[in-house]
């Protein structure tokens, strides 16, 4: 962030992302999307999540002034995504288990792998969409919450859609994430 947009006091963590090279950023953005599955069933550790979600916001605020600063809010957005479905969808690869002699290692990673990424577009477009409005006060946090319930919202609805794996659902028990034919219809 430049002297002309950053606020009063910035931490020395939120320093240190906004200095980090593009691979550093995005192998960042991995660790703290992989950090955010722990949020989720059956671990519901929600503070991790959060924390994760914090990373990326600030990384997020570490591109703002760049020159392709969507694009770059792009790539982070995805390989958080990335790091976060990849982990959430770990169980996809033990499909392939049941004839693993025909499937097994050879299909299970890549699909999971494959599905993950494909997946994490709409992170990224989310991350993307929140840098059109993005601001160096808190108002950007609104902005975010949008942007990333409306990709989710076109993730559940796009396609067939994939309700798995809400946002909403981080920290809640596992029992509370099944839903019913009608609120799963409305949800994605």
């Amino acid at each position: 962030m430049t002297a002309s947009n950053t606020p009063a006091q910035v931490s020395r963590i939120h320093q240190w992302l906004a200095a980090r090279s593009a691979w550093q950023r995005r192998g960042i953005a991995v660790v703290a999307g992989a950090l955010a599955t722990l949020g989720h069933a059956p671990f519901q550790l929600t503070l991790l999540f959060v924390a994760a979600i914090t990373v990326l916001v600030w990384l997020l605020d570490g591109v703002a002034d760049r020159k392709n600063k969507r694009w770059s809010a792009f790539g982070v957005g995805f390989y958080f995504g990335l790091g976060h479905l990849t982990t959430g969808l770990y169980w996809v690869s033990s499909a392939f288990n049941v004839d693993s002699g025909a499937w097994g290692p050879i299909w299970g990673i890549p699909a999971t792998l494959g599905l993950a990424a494909g997946l994490a577009l709409f992170w990224g477009a989310g991350c993307a969409l929140a840098m059109a409005f993005w601001t160096a006060d808190a108002r950007r946090i609104p902005w975010f919450a949008v942007s990333i319930f409306a990709s989710e919202w076109l993730r559940g609805h796009l396609f067939g859609g994939f309700p798995g794996f809400c946002r909403a659902m981080s920290g809640r028990p596992a029992s509370q994430c099944r839903s019913s034919p009608r609120s799963s219809a409305f949800m994605g």
